[in-house]
C-alpha cells in the first residue's frame, strides 16, 4: 500500500479493531465471571441451608428435609440437584438426582442427565442442640460431611449469550464509529499536504518562484516547505544567470562576428593586390583569435561547473602573456586611442591558460571602460 492515507487508516484501523476486540473480551470475560459468581453463590447458599438441616442428636444423625421449601430438587426437569456425604459415606441425596450420583469437581461440570452445569461443594458439620438433649448423653465425635449441590446452566448460558452478542455489538459499533472519525481526521491532517502539492503544481518551469509561507501548515511539513523554497529560490538564481550568461555571450560574441563580415564584405567588394588581402586576412585572424577566446572561455565555465577543471601548472612568462592578450583588443584599443606599454620581465607558476583568460578580460574592461585617450 503506497497511499499515505491508505497507511494511516489500515494502521490506526488495525489497532482500534485490536484494542476494541480486547477490551470486549476483557469486558465479557468480567461480566461472565461475575455472573457466574453470583450463581455459584446462591447454590452455596442453598448448600448450607441445606447442610443446617442435618442434625446431629443421642440417636443419630437426622435430616430435617422439607421438600415443599425446595421443589427444584423434587424432579429431574428442574435440572436441580443435591447430595450429602457424610464420614465419606452418602447419606441424602435430592429425589431429582435418582440413582445418580454427583462428582467431586466444583465449577462447571457435565449433569447427570447430560445437561451442562454448575457445581459447589459445601463442607460442614452436623448440627447439635445443647438445649434440646442432655449435653452427657451427646457424641463426642461431631460428625462432618459436605453438601454438594448441582444446577443446569441453560438460563445462565443464554442470559450470557445475549450479553456477548451486546458487548461484540457495542465493540462493532464502536469500531466502525472509531473508523469513519479516523477517516475525517485523516482528510483533515493530509490537507495541508494537497495544499502543498497544488503550491508545487502551480510552479512555473520558466519563471520558478518560492512557494512563501503557506498558512496551516503543519510543523513537520514546516523543514519540507522551508527545503523547497530553498531550492526554488537556487533554481531561479541559477535561471537568471543562465539568461545573463546568454545575454553576454550574445553581447560580446556580435561585436566580432560583425567585424568579420565587415572586413570581408569590404575585402570581397572589389579587387585589391596581395598586400590588401593580407591585411584583410590578418585582421580577421584577429577577430577569429577573440571568438576562439570567447569560444574556450565558455568551454572553462562549462568544465568547471562539472568540477572537471584540469590544472597545467608551469613557469608562465607574464609580457608574453600580455602581449597574446593584447592582440585581440589593440584594433578596438586603436579605435579609442589606447595604448599599451610593457616595461621589465616577470614570470609566475601557474596555468598559461587561465592567465591569460584573466589576463584578456582586464585588459578587456580597460578597453571598454577606461577614458578614451
Amino acid at each position: 500500500m503506497k497511499s499515505l492515507r491508505g497507511k494511516l487508516m489500515g494502521g490506526t484501523m488495525a489497532i482500534v479493531g485490536v484494542t476494541v476486540a480486547l477490551l470486549g473480551v476483557g469486558v465479557g470475560h468480567v461480566v461472565r465471571g461475575t455472573m457466574e459468581g453470583n450463581f455459584d453463590r446462591a447454590l452455596s447458599e442453598k448448600g448450607r441451608a441445606l447442610a443446617s438441616m442435618v442434625e446431629q442428636g443421642e440417636e443419630g444423625l437426622h435430616f430435617d428435609f422439607e421438600p415443599t421449601a425446595f421443589p427444584e430438587f423434587s424432579d429431574a426437569r428442574h435440572g436441580a440437584y443435591f447430595e450429602i456425604d457424610v464420614e465419606g459415606q452418602r447419606y441424602a441425596a435430592s429425589a431429582s438426582l435418582q440413582a445418580g450420583t454427583l462428582g467431586e469437581a466444583s465449577g462447571r461440570v457435565t449433569l447427570p442427565d447430560g445437561r451442562r452445569g454448575r457445581e459447589v461443594a459445601v463442607p460442614f458439620e452436623a448440627y447439635a442442640d445443647p438445649g434440646r438433649r442432655g449435653r452427657s448423653r451427646m457424641p463426642r465425635l461431631v460428625k462432618r460431611g459436605v453438601v454438594r449441590v448441582a444446577q443446569e446452566t441453560s438460563g445462565l448460558e443464554g442470559t450470557m449469550a445475549k450479553i456477548d452478542w451486546g458487548i461484540a455489538g457495542s465493540c462493532a459499533a464502536a469500531a466502525l464509529a472509531a473508523g469513519a472519525a479516523m477517516m475525517l481526521l485523516v482528510g483533515r491532517t493530509l490537507g495541508p499536504v494537497k495544499k502543498l502539492t497544488e503550491k508545487i503544481a502551480a510552479v512555473s518551469e520558466r519563471e520558478p518562484a518560492a512557494l512563501g509561507v503557506i498558512g496551516g501548515m503543519p510543523t513537520e511539513l514546516e523543514p519540507v516547505v522551508e527545503k523547497l523554497n530553498g531550492l526554488l529560490e537556487r533554481l531561479r538564481a541559477a535561471f537568471e544567470r543562465e539568461r545573463a550568461f546568454t545575454a553576454d555571450v550574445a553581447h560580446e560574441l556580435r561585436t566580432p562576428v560583425a567585424g568579420l563580415l565587415t572586413t570581408l564584405e569590404v575585402c570581397r567588394s572589389r579587387p585589391r593586390d596581395a598586400a590588401g588581402y593580407e591585411r584583410a586576412m590578418d585582421k580577421s585572424l584577429v577577430m577569429l583569435r577573440q571568438m576562439k577566446g570567447m569560444v574556450e572561455g565558455l568551454l572553462l565555465l562549462a568544465r568547471a561547473d562539472a568540477g572537471k577543471v584540469a590544472l597545467r601548472v608551469g613557469d608562465v612568462d607574464v609580457a608574453a602573456v600580455v602581449g597574446r592578450s593584447w592582440e585581440v583588443l589593440e584594433e578596438r584599443a586603436n579605435a579609442r586611442k589606447m595604448r599599451l606599454r610593457v616595461e621589465g620581465e616577470a614570470s609566475l607558476r601557474g596555468d598559461a591558460e587561465l592567465v591569460g583568460m584573466m589576463m584578456t578580460i582586464l585588459l578587456e574592461n580597460a578597453v571598454c571602460y577606461a577614458m578614451a585617450g
